[in-house]
C-alpha cells in the first residue's frame, strides 16, 4: 500500500508541475494573471485588459523581491499560476488563487479587503491611471508586507516546486572531502549571491531510481554557504546542504546511491533561522 502511495504520489506530481507546461527554470515559474471581476468597475474603465496588464507588471517585482520562485505575467494557459482577482460582493476585496495545473483545483493564497462597503458608492472609482498604483499598494499593505500573512501566504505557495529535472539544472551531490569528508552534501542549482537570504531553509529533494516510479523524498537543511555549481565545473555558486535522513537508517543507508542520482524535483520547506523577507545573511567571510 505504501508503495502504491507513492507511486501515485509521482504520478500527481506529473500531472500537476509537468504535464503541459512550459519548459521552466530554475527557480520554477510562477505565473500571474490579474482580472477584474465587478462589472461596474469594467464599464468605469476604458481598456480593462491594458489595466489589467498594467497592475500585472507593478505586483511582478513586488512578488519577485518577497518570494524565491520566479514571477512572470501569463495567461489562463500558463501553469502553476497565481490569479490575483479583484472581487465585489458586498465589500471590495482582492484575492489571490493558486493554480497548479489545469488537472487540479485553485487554492486561496490570501485574501484583503480594499474597500468596505459603501466607501465606493460614496464616492467614484479611481481614475484609470491611478488603479495600478491603488491595488499594488494595497497588496503591498496588508499583505506582502506584513509578517502573518505574508508568511501564511508562503506556505501555501511552497507546494509549487523551486526546481524540476526537466529544467535541464539539477541538484547534484558534492564528491566526498569538497568541502568537507561529508558524503551527505548536495549543492542546489539556486545562483547563491540571488538566494543567500534563502540559504539556511529546510528543503525537500525527491528522487526516483532508474527505471523505478517509487520516489525517496529526504529532507536538506541549508548550511548557509554557497558552493560551486556545478562542482566539477562551477559556472555559479550555488546553495549548499546537508541531506538529513531524520533518524531514518534505511534511509540513511540509502544516501550514498542516492547522491550519484539527481533529484527530480526540489521544494521548500520550513524557514530555518533568519527571516528571508527581512532579513539578510552575512556572506562568508
Amino acid at each position: 500500500m505504501l508503495r502504491s502511495r507513492a507511486a501515485c504520489a509521482a504520478t500527481l506530481f506529473t500531472l500537476l508541475f509537468c504535464s503541459g507546461a512550459r519548459s521552466q527554470t530554475v527557480p520554477t515559474t510562477l505565473y500571474v494573471r490579474f482580472e477584474i471581476i465587478p462589472s461596474e468597475a469594467k464599464f468605469a474603465l476604458n481598456d480593462v485588459k491594458a489595466v489589467e496588464k498594467q497592475i500585472t507588471q507593478r505586483l511582478l517585482p513586488e512578488l519577485s523581491e518577497r518570494f524565491p520562485w520566479q514571477f512572470k505575467a501569463g495567461s489562463t494557459t500558463d501553469y502553476p499560476r497565481l490569479d490575483i482577482r479583484l472581487e465585489h460582493v458586498q465589500d471590495w476585496s482582492i484575492r489571490l488563487l493558486l493554480v497548479p495545473s489545469s488537472a487540479a483545483a485553485s487554492k486561496e493564497v490570501g485574501q484583503i479587503l480594499l474597500w468596505k462597503r459603501g466607501d465606493v458608492e460614496s464616492r467614484e472609482l479611481p481614475a484609470e491611471a491611478q488603479w495600478a498604483g491603488k491595488i499594488a499598494d494595497a497588496l503591498e499593505r496588508d499583505l506582502f508586507q506584513p509578517e502573518a500573512p505574508r508568511l501564511s501566504m508562503f506556505a501555501a505557495l511552497r507546494v509549487v516546486p523551486l526546481g524540476v529535472r526537466m529544467n535541464g539544472r539539477e541538484a547534484v551531490g558534492v564528491p566526498p572531502g569538497q568541502p568537507a569528508n561529508d558524503v551527505a552534501l548536495v549543492v542546489l542549482p539556486l545562483d547563491y549571491n540571488q538566494f543567500r537570504n534563502w540559504s539556511r531553509c529546510e528543503y525537500k529533494l525527491r528522487y526516483l531510481s532508474a527505471g523505478g516510479n517509487v520516489p525517496v523524498e529526504v529532507t536538506s537543511i541549508g548550511t548557509g554557504q554557497p558552493f560551486a555549481y556545478p562542482p566539477q565545473q562551477r559556472q555559479f555558486d550555488g546553495i549548499l546542504v546537508r541531506l538529513d535522513p531524520k533518524d531514518d537508517a534505511q534511509l540513511k543507508q540509502q544516501i550514498p546511491q542516492l547522491l550519484k542520482s539527481v533529484p527530480v524535483v526540489f521544494y521548500i520547506v520550513r524557514i530555518e533561522d533568519e527571516d528571508p523577507f527581512t532579513s539578510m545573511i552575512p556572506g562568508p567571510q
